[in-house]
């Protein structure tokens, strides 16, 4: 009935006891790695949601220039500033999966800490997982494009 005599905190404050010397050293490099790229993806996509709201308000400014009927340039770049703002959020929040893996990696080498490292692979699953469907989504789009070749170039030789 009780064959198991180690006592339940055996584990309490051992560290990285789990991972061997080469593991938390790798998982330090990628942890250190992965906050420095989440840190300069999320500067470059704030500098460049500062520029879409600069040129994208200028452009809708000249574009409502136009006479009485207004311009049709500014129905266009309404629709394009929307999808790059989607665009935007969505790397964003994947730049702060990325960085929080880093973060959150190295606390657990440091420190030992076992619920950092279950944040850290955490977010390196929901980062991979939203990678994977991004993938897809952009495979489902070339099948599409070639598929629409290849009709639009058997119509043309059909004539």
């Amino acid at each position: 009935m009780y064959e198991n005599t180690d006592p339940l905190d055996d584990r309490y404050g051992s560290g990285t006891a789990l991972l061997p010397p080469e593991g938390s050293e790798n998982l330090r490099k990628a942890g250190k790695w992965g906050r420095f790229l989440g840190i300069v993806s999320m500067v470059s996509i704030g500098i460049g949601i500062i520029l879409m709201l600069l040129f994208g308000g200028t452009a809708m400014t000249m574009a409502g220039m136009g006479g009485e009927t207004g311009n049709p340039f500014a129905a266009v770049i309404l629709p394009v500033i929307l999808f790059y703002g989607i665009f935007f959020a969505i790397m964003l929040y994947l730049a702060y999966l990325l960085y929080n893996f880093g973060a959150q990696a190295m606390q657990a080498v440091d420190r030992g800490d076992q619920a950092a490292m279950t944040t850290s692979f955490a977010s390196l699953g929901k980062l991979l997982k939203i990678l994977g469907i991004l993938t897809i989504i952009q495979l489902a789009f070339m099948a599409l494009s070639v598929a629409i070749f290849l009709f639009s170039g058997a119509a043309a030789l059909l004539g």
